[in-house]
């Protein structure tokens, strides 16, 4: 979001939502977006706090209503599902880091490890710092014996946060 004031209420809502506080998330979310229209980040958390309290017939106007989707069957262990509408969202929403990990993750459970680092990758390439793109990509690359990779992963993560209690721990356990 390009301007502070809608970027403060977006990271409101996330918290929000995070907490659980669908309603009082949503109301931020819907802030943000009276003031950036364009912003996917609002939608789409707009949109999961819509799924997680169960108002899916609001969902449906959100324009992330197909990463949503993709959240419920990800719950649900449905990977196949999930993995079809994050790319249906990635086909409205290129380029998207939160889609794209969340897709990747969905891979990660379903045990494509290779298309999983994909995702992260790209998340990566888009929002270099993004922290649970490099903490998933860390977790992969360990299950998969890259022990070297996945600890500069969580270094990455040390570089952007240095007190970062994860990534020290992932280290250590690499090591």
């Amino acid at each position: 979001m390009a301007n502070k004031e809608a970027s403060a209420h977006l990271n409101t809502g996330k918290k929000l939502l995070s907490d659980g506080k669908c309603d009082e998330a949503i109301l931020e979310l819907d802030r943000a977006l009276s003031i950036d229209g364009g912003s996917a980040d609002g939608y789409l958390y707009r949109a999961h706090a819509y799924v997680n309290k169960g108002d899916r017939d609001r969902v449906t106007s959100d324009d992330g209503v197909v990463a949503s989707d993709g959240r419920v069957y990800d719950g649900k262990d449905d990977y196949e599902k999930a993995i079809a509408d994050y790319t249906a969202a990635l086909a409205i929403k290129p380029a998207t880091p939160e889609i794209l990990c969340a897709r990747g993750h969905a891979h990660r459970r379903k045990g494509d490890y290779e298309r999983a680092i994909e995702d992260y990758t790209v998340a990566l390439g888009v929002k270099p710092d993004y922290r649970d793109a490099l903490n998933s990509r860390g977790i992969v690359h360990y299950r998969m014996g890259n022990h070297k990779m996945a600890i500069k992963d969580w270094e990455a993560i040390l570089r952007i946060d240095p007190n970062d209690p994860t990534a020290k721990q992932s280290i250590e356990i690499a090591r």
